[in-house]
């Protein structure tokens, strides 16, 4: 199972990587991630949820700096998918999935850089 091993206010650090900007993170995979602020969060942005098998059952979403709500339909993506959804600063979220993985629970995280601040 994959863990984050550390981030900063750019990136993250994965198996001895270093992964500048955001990250999509699941079992063993992790990814470049394109959104830079989380008005771009959206069913195209997640739609590796759709080909994971199996689907998991969180989603972890880290919004940077602060907390920032995911907009309507996200939500709604997400829940006709089956995947409940945690959103939270980068930094807690980090921590989070980390604990969640470490569990053996079926999570993906979906993470902003922590220096991130939305406008």
């Amino acid at each position: 199972m994959l863990s984050l091993d550390s981030y900063d206010a750019r990136g993250f650090a994965i198996k001895g990587a270093y992964c500048v900007g955001g990250v999509f993170a699941y079992d063993s995979l992790h990814a470049a991630w394109s959104p830079t602020r989380v008005s771009e969060i959206t069913p195209e942005t997640l739609a590796a949820l759709e080909i994971l098998d199996p689907t998991p059952d969180l989603l972890i979403v880290g919004t940077g700096r602060t907390v920032a709500t995911l907009n309507e339909e996200t939500l709604n993506y997400l829940k006709e998918l089956g995947v409940a959804v945690d959103a939270s600063d980068t930094v807690n979220a980090t921590s989070t999935f980390n604990v969640l993985v470490e569990e053996g629970r079926s999570v993906a995280a979906a993470l902003l850089p922590a220096g991130h601040v939305e406008k």
